[in-house]
């Protein structure tokens, strides 16, 4: 399989194709997804578009090779990367979901769980970052992770009222894992402890 993906790269120049990710023009995010040497295609906030490298990075400015480009003049930032950039808020501790042993029993419900790991990750967010950054309390965090696990059972592999058994087993695992979660999470939930992160942003 790699042979043959070098192949066609030699053949059709793809080799030089890499992809960009596009990091929200703010502080904490560029500084989780920008390091020095990379090359950075910017949109400014009058329009203009350029293509840069990174020789340095400051609390106010990306530092390139013609000079400091402030940050607060530059409207988006794509990265020529094959890979993500870190999410500022996940980059010190796991996120995920973590399934208790009870329900990992149920191998139904293991094929619905693995539609939740975006749900699973916001909410841990949620408990570390919710209540300093946005004010929340544990039961809206809970809440809002009930209405996302929701949300994706007419999702990819959920197909909504297309397979109606499936929505149905989709959403009762869902049920379940906001049960455990209202149990069990209390402990995990950080008040005064959590730290500050903008993690809800519309634009990742």
């Amino acid at each position: 399989m790699i042979f043959i993906f070098l192949l066609l790269a030699s053949v059709c120049g793809c080799a030089a194709i890499t992809p960009t990710h596009e990091i929200p023009v703010r502080t904490e995010y560029i500084e989780a997804g920008v390091q020095v040497g990379d090359a950075l295609e910017i949109t400014m906030t009058d329009g203009e578009e350029r293509t840069i490298e990174v020789t340095g990075l400051r609390m106010d400015a990306i530092e390139t090779p013609d000079g400091d480009i402030s940050i607060s003049k530059i409207q988006k930032i794509e990265k020529r990367s094959w890979t993500e950039p870190a999410h500022p808020c996940g980059a010190s501790e796991p996120v995920g979901c973590s399934i208790p042993e009870v329900l990992l029993l149920s191998e139904r419900y293991k094929e619905q769980a693995e539609k939740f790991h975006p749900a699973c990750v916001t909410h841990d967010f949620c408990y570390r970052h919710g209540a300093i950054t946005y004010g929340v309390t544990r039961e809206e965090c809970d809440t809002e992770f009930l209405a996302q696990m929701k949300k994706t059972c007419g999702g990819y592999r959920g197909l909504g009222l297309l397979d109606l058994e499936q929505y149905s087993m989709c959403h009762t695992a869902a049920q379940q894992t906001y049960n455990v979660v209202r149990l069990k999470g209390e402990p995990h939930f950080r008040t005064s402890t959590g730290s500050y992160c903008e993690y809800k942003l519309d634009d990742i």
